[in-house]
């Protein structure tokens, strides 16, 4: 099978003006953020963005970048990435012991609630109104409204006895879905990973599938796309399918040799963007369970998002390439001025930081 192998970093550009308008803005921070390097892009909406770091949360407009509220808590030197939900009236954020619930018109605080659940990772997902928790180890699931802050807790049975954690939750329709890390009785350095399936309001476990060799990596993202959730495994660099309604298992992708930790993996319709450590993207079609073409980049990938008919990557600089060919289309924000950061993608829109500054690029349909 030939593979198309995309020269997207080779000789980049600097900004042109066609990539220039893929940024909708580009705004200066409030002072007491522009030093925070921990900022997260923790939110987006079809109506506004939410950043948080430091004890501080501030809320931009999506198509402007207009700062909607501010809001100065404690609750936020503690966030991390995921940790924020939107629901209207109100946004929550959630972290091991505290949820607050936010008005995401006005950023004034609605209700608190202290007891959560406390593990070493919390992992979170939304559906229906509630905020799904359900980190740390052998812990409780619990169900947070998103408008009241009432809660209710149950089991996430995971299999067999031994030491587990959940590292990642995902909700589609009445199903939760878990990545889980089990220890291992002889060698705490060594797991299992497992993916399981629940009924979303009881977490009544449905079923449970086990990775074929074990792992040294607790920590496993997943992903959900038509039929299949995709399961990565950061340690064995794969990443595989698991068919929600036939049960099939299979491995779509392995990066050979073991040059590095995979990052998220991101899916969208029909493609599926693997970012490696090994200065490679690869980008596959679901229904064709093809690699389509890879690309190579200038170092690591620290973030991805497939926007629209584009995909963008950040490395030492913020690149759009093709979602069809790989082709380069050149860079949209300049060397020299990214900060590692997570984006953040809403509806329409796709969220980060530079130093600084915050931002939005556009998802061209």
């Amino acid at each position: 099978m030939l593979v198309a192998v995309c020269a997207c970093s080779e000789s980049v550009d600097p900004v042109s003006q066609a990539n220039s308008e893929r940024v909708r803005w580009n705004v200066a921070l409030p002072r007491e953020l522009e030093t925070i390097s921990t900022l997260t892009p923790a939110l987006a909406t079809q109506d506004f963005a939410v950043f948080a770091a430091g004890g501080r949360a501030i809320a931009f407009e999506a198509a402007t970048g207009i700062v909607r509220w501010e809001l100065v808590d404690s609750t936020f030197y503690s966030i991390e990435v995921g940790t924020f939900f939107a629901a209207s009236p109100n946004v929550v954020a959630v972290y091991p012991g505290l949820a607050l619930g936010v008005d995401a018109a006005s950023g004034a605080v609605r209700w608190r609630r202290s007891g959560m659940p406390a593990g070493k990772r919390g992992a979170f997902s939304t559906a229906l109104g509630e905020a799904f928790y359900g980190g740390g180890v052998n812990e409780l699931g619990t169900a947070l409204s998103l408008a009241s802050g009432s809660s209710r807790s149950f089991p996430l049975r995971q299999p067999g006895d031994s030491t587990s954690r959940t590292s990642n939750l995902l909700v589609s329709g009445d199903t939760l879905y878990s990545s889980i890390y089990r220890e291992s009785r002889t060698n705490s350095l060594v797991g299992q990973l497992w993916l399981g399936r629940y009924e979303r309001t009881t977490g009544r476990p449905l079923e449970f599938l086990r990775f074929p060799t074990d792992s040294t990596a607790p920590n496993s993202t997943i992903a959900l796309s038509g039929d299949n959730t995709f399961f990565s495994d950061a340690d064995r660099n794969e990443v595989w399918a698991w068919n929600r309604f036939t049960g099939e298992a299979r491995r779509i992708h392995k990066v050979q040799g073991g040059l590095g930790n995979i990052a998220s993996v991101q899916v969208s319709g029909d493609t599926l963007v693997v970012p490696a450590a090994n200065l490679t993207m690869y980008v596959y079609s679901i229904s064709r369970a093809a690699l389509l073409f890879t690309v190579p980049t200038r170092s690591s990938l620290t973030a991805v998002a497939i926007c629209g008919d584009v995909i963008y990557m950040q490395h030492s600089f913020i690149e759009a390439v093709s979602r069809t060919t790989g082709r380069s289309l050149g860079v949209v924000l300049a060397p020299g001025t990214i900060r590692m950061s997570a984006f953040t993608k809403g509806p329409d829109y796709v969220f980060g930081y530079t130093p600084k500054r915050a931002y939005a690029l556009r998802c061209p349909p």
